[in-house]
């Protein structure tokens, strides 16, 4: 199964610097199709739970207090790069506006509540690396997406397999249709036989050929004896019935 990197906070792990979470119900959705790795930059770079509160500041990271940070926050981004390129994840799902963590926006620095552009160091090392990296808005959108591939795909591989088993079944009724059609060929032509008997006989393939006579020769159709009929067959020249003499 496929892993994606997710802030360890959007899983409900307490590693924000309030000692809080921000999870995020869908990941457990998500985990049915993903192994997801839990990954806090900030607590793995060495800073504690709870903090101080840090902000980008140009180049560098500090706190409320105004302590540089930096270090801790760069040794996070890397430990999160070693983890991807172990695992081979080339997905990450981390939290927006975090100086570590940033997608698309981060506070301006100032801890007044104002958000501008920009990503975290961690963002910002892992797309440098090829590594996708979405927020957890996103990352919601994405679950969606996925749902609905594998609800396709599902579909599209129980249509192949129906029709397998529909072109099986026809296979194998072929020969009993064939051998049904045969059996009534051969009820047909004995039949046939039964009725009119063997047509070899008959030297052609009809029961019924040209009627003859008993010599035979065709028969030629004649006139009937009486008026204006044919005269009677004779033999050697002789009329074949003697007149009587009229007495």
């Amino acid at each position: 199964m496929d892993k994606i990197l997710v802030s360890a906070c959007l899983i409900g792990q307490k590693t924000r610097y309030d000692g809080g979470d921000c999870e995020k119900p869908y990941l457990k959705d998500l985990n049915r199709f993903y192994d997801l790795v839990p990954f806090c930059p900030e607590v793995e770079g060495g800073l504690s739970t709870p903090r101080s509160p840090a902000m980008i500041r140009g180049q560098s990271v500090k706190n409320e207090e105004g302590v540089d940070v930096t270090s801790q926050y760069n040794e996070g981004a890397w430990k999160a790069l070693s983890i991807c390129e172990l695992l081979g994840i080339r997905l990450a799902i981390l939290k927006e506006r975090s100086p570590s963590c940033g997608v698309h926006q981060i506070h301006d620095g100032t801890h007044e509540g104002k958000i501008i552009e920009g990503e975290g160091f961690t963002t910002r090392l892992l797309r440098l690396h090829g590594i996708e990296v979405m927020n957890e808005e996103e990352g919601e959108k994405f679950l969606q997406r996925e749902v609905e591939r594998r609800r396709i795909k599902a579909e599209r591989k129980a249509n192949i397999q129906k029709a397998k088993e529909e072109a099986k079944q026809e296979t194998e009724e072929k020969p009993r249709k064939k051998a049904f059609d045969s059996k009534k060929e051969g009820e047909k032509k004995g039949f046939d036989k039964k009725r009119f008997g063997d047509n070899k006989k008959f030297g052609d393939k009809k029961p019924y050929g040209e009627k003859k006579s008993f010599w035979g020769k065709k028969f030629e159709s004649k006139k009937p004896y009486g008026k204006g009929g044919d005269k009677p067959r004779s033999y050697g020249g002789k009329p074949r019935f003697k007149k009587k003499d009229n007495q």
